[in-house]
């Protein structure tokens, strides 16, 4: 079986990558290339989308190259070949009226749409959608105790994570817990916005005043690390922490779930699309977003809970591997061809 997904193998986004080496692993030819699904006049029996967008990475986005698209696609299928979509997000984060045409005409057209939870599959009710999770990120990942010199132990250390859009993801995070008066407890946030000064040199006071409430902040426990972290930092910080928080506002999809689970984390998620029904379905806290009150009590609720960590590993190590999540696919793939 040849399957080429169209998105980058060598992505910081890992999810791609593990399933498609644990393909290939099995015996399966796998090429993960965006170039050769305009231009190659190899046979493949599947092609799978990821992110429709990624097909426009290397050339212009308009209306000339979403109908030339549009007519690729139509020619593959007249080929035999076909088409499986992964629906990770509902639209672009970066949306407009042609981004809407092209993923509704992909998702349109593909044979099977593969979802990482039942909650989305209800936007294309009248395709054929199965759900297959998101796989674990034990390949990447050291589950240790660490002493770390520079933060203090706590039995309550919160963990907020992700790639922050905008400050309002931010913010909510960080007034629910103060709002939570968690005695001991402490946040940190990673990829912070509100943690970048955003006065320069020539605005002294503007610049002082937000230095002072950085500070203040820092004073109740919370510090706010902006600029992109390491892999051998990320995983240190997973270890340190106690919680881990995906900050989503409207999001389908969080990664930062999975990474939870499999450092057998206790993780609190806003309640939305797949990211709430997952929580939800293993019982650990949720919010409504932008609800501080909301989010206070999913603090609390999380700091009282036990043993979900642990049963978060268990089923995470058991149902999310890379080779059980690729055997699913791998599945799709042999119903699709027969």
């Amino acid at each position: 079986m040849r399957v080429l997904f169209t998105a980058w193998y060598n992505s910081p986004n890992t999810y791609l990558k593990d399933i498609a080496d644990s393909l290939m692993e099995e015996g399966c030819e796998v090429l993960c290339s965006k170039d050769v699904f305009w231009h190659t006049n190899v046979s493949f029996d599947i092609i799978h989308i990821q992110w429709p967008e990624q097909l426009f990475t290397d050339r212009s986005f308009n209306r000339e190259n979403l109908d030339i698209l549009k007519k690729r696609i139509y020619f593959l299928k007249e080929q035999g070949v076909r088409f499986v979509a992964t629906l990770h997000n509902e639209l672009p984060h970066q949306s407009n009226e042609l981004n809407k045409e092209l993923y509704q005409f992909v998702y349109e057209n593909v044979d099977v749409i593969i979802h990482l939870g039942y909650y989305s599959t209800r936007a294309y009710p009248h395709k054929k959608n199965t759900v297959v999770f998101h796989p674990n990120y034990n390949r990447h990942i050291q589950i240790r105790k660490v002493i770390e010199e520079g933060l203090s132990l706590s039995q309550n250390r919160f963990l907020c994570f992700g790639n922050i859009r905008n400050r309002d993801e931010e913010q909510q995070i960080i007034d629910g817990f103060l709002k939570a008066e968690i005695f001991g407890a402490e946040l940190i946030i990673l990829n912070s916005l509100i943690g970048i000064n955003p006065y320069g040199r020539r605005d002294l006071f503007r610049r002082f005043f937000y230095k002072r409430f950085l500070r203040k902040l820092n004073k109740r426990n919370i510090q706010l690390i902006p600029g992109k972290v390491s892999s051998d930092d990320i995983n240190q910080y997973f270890n340190w922490t106690d919680y881990v928080i995906s900050p989503r506002v409207n999001n389908l999809n969080s990664g930062v779930v999975f990474l939870g689970f499999s450092f057998g984390k206790i993780v609190i998620g806003p309640r939305i699309g797949n990211i709430g029904e997952f929580l939800e379905q293993h019982n650990n806290p949720t919010f409504e977003p932008l609800n501080v009150e909301s989010i206070s009590n999913a603090f609390k609720e999380a700091q009282e809970m036990e043993g979900v960590g642990q049963k978060n590993k268990e089923f995470s190590d058991k149902s999310l591997s890379p080779e059980e999540i690729a055997r699913q696919h791998m599945d799709v793939y042999k119903e699709l061809l027969g």
